[in-house]
């Protein structure tokens, strides 16, 4: 159970972001673990554009460091996929650029279209690669 806690921590530290032009009123995160040894993550975000915007962005951080319970420092590479953005437009980062950054960034908009005033914005992607496994 304290694993799933810590990385439902390691998830929302990665999910703080600074917003210019829009305030976002309401943040929920379903996180659905496979037996396979990945999760999947449903992000939904009530968001309301006080200035007029394409959209937003999110930034995913992918590689970091941990220590582990003996105290040892292990560097960590996550896997994003399946990402899915209904009802909306949205640019994401591939794999090879997963590979070379320290993170995946989706674009989500239209750049030919603002949007003005309260959007939703659901984001859905599959995790891999970040279940701490300990002794105990």
């Amino acid at each position: 159970m304290r694993y799933i806690f810590g990385l439902l921590l390691v998830l929302c530290s990665l999910s703080h972001g600074h917003a210019q032009g829009f305030d976002v009123n309401n943040y929920t995160v379903d996180i659905h673990i496979s037996e396979d040894g990945y999760f999947d993550v449903v992000e939904n975000y009530d968001v309301n554009f006080t200035m007029s915007k394409h959209g937003i962005y999110r930034t995913i951080q992918t590689k970091y460091d941990l220590l582990t319970s003996e105290g040892k420092k292990e560097k960590r590479k996550i896997e994003i996929s399946k990402v899915k953005v209904p009802g909306h437009k949205a640019q994401v980062d591939g794999k090879f650029s997963q590979r070379l950054s320290s993170h995946m960034n989706i674009k989500i908009g239209d750049p030919d279209v603002y949007v003005h005033g309260k959007q939703h914005y659901e984001i859905r992607y599959r995790v891999k690669q970040a279940f701490l496994y300990e002794d105990d």
